[in-house]
């Protein structure tokens, strides 16, 4: 497995993926370093070459080390893939390859109490004393610089304050046991159950079927196989009907959530889609539902199944 960290800077991916690396027993590669290897230049000069520090040209260039790193790589490694702005630059490179892809998150307080600064050449100003309150203004004005970009990403891991020890371990764990477990994969569907339901349903839809379907894209003439979710609204809940829900009122196909995943199997996305919807039940916003509200969702290999 090939696993990318991402998240802004001084969130932690270069510390917790190395330490991940040596726990799974996988190369570590920090994009940031490869790029000055391949460039033999400093991140600034690399920065200052492109004209007024244009963001889509330095991204293309983070995205053609991101490609010799790849071809590098016999089948495992961990990448830490500083901020890229741009996420064309890296997106079909790492879905053509497979790449599973975790965004790390922690409070910006946390982040800003661990800033670091560099020099010219990229050296650690080791005396540096920051503005704590500038820090931290910095690191909120970069968690919304690259939101857009990192909510596209499915995964996420938010280290809460803990040691990157700890975080490293327990994404260890996680990876070991299910690549795609739901405490990685369930902010990517959190927010989007939120979006969705965020206006008021219309008064005669009774319930919500979650639909879950395979699908196959082609990449560059690639097939990749993926899984989408669609949401349903209906009027009528019956136990009795083979379906649970009967009169579809709305339907999610021009809205739909998709994740990346070829590497799991019909039962095994069908169990990560029921296990979600029953987290968000228990911990997300549908409490602000109308408690009369049914929630079911229509995995690939089972019957519809009653969420709530």
């Amino acid at each position: 497995m090939i696993i990318a960290l991402h998240g802004i800077t001084c969130v932690g991916k270069t510390t917790v993926g190395e330490l991940l690396a040596k726990k799974l027993g996988y190369p570590f590669y920090d994009l940031d370093l490869e790029l000055k290897k391949y460039y033999n230049d400093t991140i600034s000069n690399i920065k200052d070459s492109c004209f007024n520090f244009n963001d889509h040209e330095y991204n293309s260039k983070q995205g053609i080390v991101l490609k010799h790193i790849l071809s590098k790589i016999q089948k495992n490694a961990v990448i830490a893939v500083s901020p890229i702005y741009y996420t064309k630059t890296y997106k079909t490179i790492f879905l053509k390859s497979n790449v599973f892809q975790i965004v790390l998150e922690d409070d910006p307080k946390n982040i800003a109490n661990r800033m670091i600064m560099t020099d010219d050449d990229d050296n650690i100003i080791e005396d540096y004393i920051g503005d704590f309150k500038e820090d931290l203004i910095d690191v909120k004005y970069f968690i919304s610089r690259y939101k857009s970009g990192f909510d596209k990403i499915p995964h996420c891991y938010n280290i809460n304050g803990q040691t990157a020890e700890f975080a490293a371990t327990e994404l260890a764990e996680i990876l070991k046991d299910n690549p795609l477990a739901p405490l990685l994969s369930y902010r990517h569907f959190s927010s989007w159950m939120n979006d969705k339901l965020k206006t008021k349903l219309p008064a005669e839809i009774t319930a919500l079927n979650l639909i879950v379907y395979e699908v196959t894209t082609n990449v560059h003439g690639d097939e990749i196989e993926s899984y989408d979710l669609q949401l349903h609204g209906y009027e009528t809940f019956d136990e009795t009907h083979e379906d649970l829900t009967i009169n579809e009122i709305f339907n999610g196909d021009d809205d739909i959530i998709n994740f990346d995943s070829k590497n799991l199997t019909h039962s095994q996305f069908d169990k990560l889609a029921i296990s979600m919807a029953q987290q968000y039940v228990k911990i997300g916003r549908w409490h602000k539902q109308d408690p009369a509200l049914r929630l079911v969702i229509t995995p690939l290999e089972e019957a519809t199944i009653v969420i709530k």
